[in-house]
């Protein structure tokens, strides 16, 4: 993916959807929002590496697209265990960070 002059390497590493990801959400924290009807979690481990640029960067927020339409990422109390992807964690080129990241998607 390249972003304003800067090359980064996305890795899903693993990825809970359905029953399986709702009920880690709602089981983690009262606070986190049930889904809509007609939507489900959609949980992605990812690897971002910082392979091309010139002095650091952000990590950024990401988007999960599912048949065509654009689904913006939840904030959430995550579940034990499960470490969040740092959207604010600075990295130099050559560097890398991994974690989750939770969206409510429709699925069709």
């Amino acid at each position: 993916m390249k972003k304003m002059g800067k090359v980064f390497e996305i890795t899903v590493l693993d990825y809970l959807r359905g029953d399986q990801a709702t009920q880690k959400v709602l089981g983690a924290n009262m606070f986190n929002e049930e889904p809509v009807k007609g939507y489900e979690y959609l949980l992605v481990k990812v690897r971002v590496k910082y392979t091309e640029g010139e002095g650091s960067t952000y990590v950024g927020s990401f988007k999960a697209y599912v048949g065509g339409e654009g689904f913006d990422q939840k904030i959430i109390v995550w579940p034990q265990g499960m470490k969040d992807l740092d959207l604010f964690k600075k990295l130099l080129p050559g560097g890398q960070t991994d974690g989750w990241m939770a969206f409510m998607t429709r699925w069709t």
